[in-house]
């Protein structure tokens, strides 16, 4: 058999600015900031959403904890920001 060759998957590279493992992942896209979430309990699934003006501002103030949080309200609540979802973007 002969051997494989590697095939490259993408050539871009998108900043990551925060993750936590199996927590969420905040980065920027396209001069945009996301963040996506894992939810769910036995079907898991990721969420991706951009972040909103007011989200831009808390992030600015507060930190990374400001993301953190909102994290922990798309994973508790996904439904909420499900309209929200950013199909095909991804860190």
């Amino acid at each position: 058999m002969p051997p494989r060759t590697p095939v490259e998957i993408s050539a871009t590279t998108v900043p990551t600015i925060d993750h936590e493992h199996c927590g969420h992942e905040f980065f920027e896209h396209g001069g945009q900031l996301f963040l996506t979430v894992p939810c769910g309990t036995v079907a898991v699934f990721d969420l991706t959403v951009e972040l909103t003006p007011q989200e831009r501002a808390a992030y600015e103030r507060q930190g990374l904890d400001a993301i953190r949080a909102m994290a922990d309200q798309i994973r508790f609540d996904p439904d909420s920001y499900r309209g929200r979802h950013r199909a095909g973007v991804h860190p």
